[in-house]
């Protein structure tokens, strides 16, 4: 009896963690239903047989104490728990679901193949969705193209190039996995990758441009399989890109024309990002020179930013558009210093796997893989979208399951 509860338990979870990826992109809904249905199978499985190895390690220790000082923060510190337990109560989900991934890498061997089914499928929907949207104005859904960014299913949120630059490199990693000494289908994933490339491009994200061709030139640098495939389809991009921005005005005003303006390089007043940005980080800047240790709590920029104390002219946002900024300001020092640990033991890592694994031979490419993703998704120097939201944090956290899996993996050895 309880081999056939195991059993369901965990196909179950294997059926809701897999098709994640694919409802991702359809709203926070139903990704979240199915992110969560995938945690409490795993929780159940866990208790059933008494197997805690997940829970008992340094990273998930550290990184659930980090929520739980979130969580204490938000009671003890902010002005409005409720509104700041909205950000801080739930989110150590996203937590477990990494060592849900973590596990069924472990258990579950055709587990990559219908994950890596899931993503493909949704890109492929997704690509010829923003085509018919690009070319008629409208997609599947109704949704309005505006005319200079691209939504596909996301409609007017304007994330579409965060979600496909994150699922482009855990397509790789998943098809590596796959396909590790099979090349045959190597070509289609070029032409995929291209396509992927060149609808990040006309999202006209700038940030999720930026982390794409910081990722790509990472993965020419650290890896060897996938190094391959992100070379040829490099170059093939690069020249797509040049003719789009010559020939789609839109896309050349967004990413360019509209960058060099707003940060400030014709009129010599230069910003950081934006105007309007350097406002946000100029409040949140307040909020910590004011509050060190514990910050105002989180969530609490929003209302914190109209105090008189922290008042920055057309500096109120819902978030300071930054993970480190807007931590120093919501939990201070000790909430920051969390992230800026993990960010600085990501670039140990890759510096020492750059030495010490030239040969490429001594760990798996997911390994490095998930670091480039996790190292590009929390660098510092660039806007980032609110650290709480919910939407945003499964894919980035899928690739820390994959981290896990493979840093336990070479532990044991």
């Amino acid at each position: 009896m309880i081999f056939e509860k195991n059993k369901f338990l965990l196909n179950s979870q294997l059926l809701f963690a897999s098709s994640y990826p694919f409802f991702a992109v359809f709203g926070p809904f139903i990704s979240e239903l199915f992110l969560v249905l995938a945690i409490l199978m795993f929780v159940i499985r866990a208790v059933l047989n008494s197997n805690y190895k997940y829970f008992k390690n340094y990273f998930t220790i550290i990184y659930f104490s980090s929520f739980a000082y979130f969580i204490i923060n938000s009671y003890f510190n902010s002005k409005d728990p409720i509104l700041s337990f909205q950000a801080s109560l739930f989110f150590f989900r996203f937590g477990l679901f990494a060592l849900v991934i973590w596990n069924l890498l472990e258990e579950k061997e055709n587990f990559v193949k219908y994950i890596l089914s899931s993503f493909l499928i949704i890109i492929l929907l997704l690509i010829i969705d923003s085509t018919f949207q690009y070319f008629n104005g409208f997609n599947f859904f109704g949704y309005k193209y505006d005319g200079i960014r691209l939504g596909s299913f996301l409609g007017d949120e304007y994330i579409l190039g965060s979600f496909l630059w994150k699922m482009e490199i855990l397509l790789l990693i998943f098809y590596q996995m796959f396909f590790r000494h099979d090349k045959k289908y190597d070509i289609y994933i070029i032409i995929l990758i291209i396509f992927i490339d060149i609808l990040i491009l006309m999202s006209g994200e700038r940030t999720s441009f930026f982390s794409l061709c910081c990722c790509s030139v990472l993965l020419i640098i650290f890896t060897k399989r996938i190094r391959k495939i992100k070379l040829l389809s490099s170059i093939f991009f690069v020249i797509s890109s040049i003719i789009i921005l010559i020939t789609v005005p839109s896309v050349k005003s967004r990413l360019i024309d509209a960058t060099i303006n707003q940060i400030g390089f014709k009129d010599s007043n230069i910003h950081i990002f934006t105007e309007i940005h350097e406002r946000h980080y100029r409040s949140a800047y307040k909020m910590f020179n004011q509050n060190i240790i514990l910050g105002v709590g989180p969530k609490m920029f929003r209302i914190e930013c109209n105090n008189e104390k922290y008042w920055v002219h057309r500096g109120c946002a819902t978030h300071p558009h930054n993970f480190y900024i807007q931590l120093l300001a919501e939990t201070g020092i000790i909430g920051f210093s969390f992230l800026l640990l993990f960010f600085g033991y990501l670039v140990y890592v890759m510096i020492n796997y750059f030495y010490k694994n030239k040969s490429k031979k001594m760990y798996d490419e997911s390994y490095i893989g998930s670091i480039i993703l996790l190292f590009t998704y929390i660098w510092p120097l660039m806007p980032h979208m609110n650290y709480f939201n919910n939407w945003v944090n499964g894919l980035p956290h899928l690739a820390l399951g994959i981290f896990f899996y493979n840093y336990y993996k070479i532990k044991s050895k």
